[in-house]
């Protein structure tokens, strides 16, 4: 059996890396950009309503009213920047709901069990997880467990992001914050895919893990 685990941990040392979309990031960026239009939109009023006072004169109530409309433009810019759609939507992308099932792009499915408050790891980053694995279902009485650092009282230590674990490991850990914890269903081709795994991985399984991301270090 140590060395079926063995093998199976050499297993998890996979060649491939998996890089993982930056929707946040495309959504902060599409932010800045609405601002930046919004911010050109307001300097445009503020200098027609220049040109329009000076054209009339420039009397004291012209002056007023130019005040006030630049005022009314300032106000309008940052509502527009800081209540940005388009930010609001990144964060609600950003933001975990415990409980409840995502699917991602790759096929990976997870549902946070417990919510961490901790930073999220970058790829090259030495991150500790503790986990469990199954073969067929989430729980020891009839998933049946084929490995699980918390038995042996060691968490397992990797970088993320660079290959050196299964696809799914690295797409997981690189979306989690410290102190999280998450279930992860493992499509084959997220896994060991048709070759298996030291005679513990059967080809083509679908995988259940529980996973816990402890610590991060750079």
């Amino acid at each position: 059996m140590k060395r079926a685990i063995a093998t199976l941990m050499g297993g998890l040392m996979a060649s491939e890396a998996f890089v993982l979309p930056a929707a946040v990031s495309r959504g902060l960026a599409a932010a800045g950009s609405s601002s930046r239009e919004v911010v050109s939109c307001s300097a445009s009023t503020s200098s027609s309503s220049s040109s329009s006072s000076s054209s009339q004169g420039g009397g004291q109530n012209n002056r007023v009213a130019f005040l006030h409309k630049a005022g009314l433009a300032a106000a309008t810019t940052v509502a527009a920047v800081t209540g940005s759609p388009l930010l609001a939507r990144a964060e609600e992308e950003d933001e975990v709901k415990v409980g409840e099932e995502v699917t991602t792009d790759s096929g990976l499915k997870y549902t946070v069990t417990v919510a961490g408050k901790g930073s999220k790891p970058s790829p090259g980053n030495m991150v500790k997880a503790h986990y469990t694995g199954w073969l067929n279902a989430f729980g020891d009485e009839d998933g049946a467990k084929f490995d699980s650092s918390r038995d042996r009282g060691r968490p397992f230590s990797f970088k993320v992001g660079t290959g050196q674990v299964i696809k799914a490991w690295d797409e997981a850990m690189l979306d989690m914050r410290i102190g999280e914890r998450r279930q992860i269903t493992v499509p084959p081709q997220l896994g060991y895919g048709s070759r298996g795994a030291g005679g513990v991985i059967p080809p083509n399984a679908t995988l259940y893990f529980d996973v816990e991301l402890l610590a991060v270090q750079p």
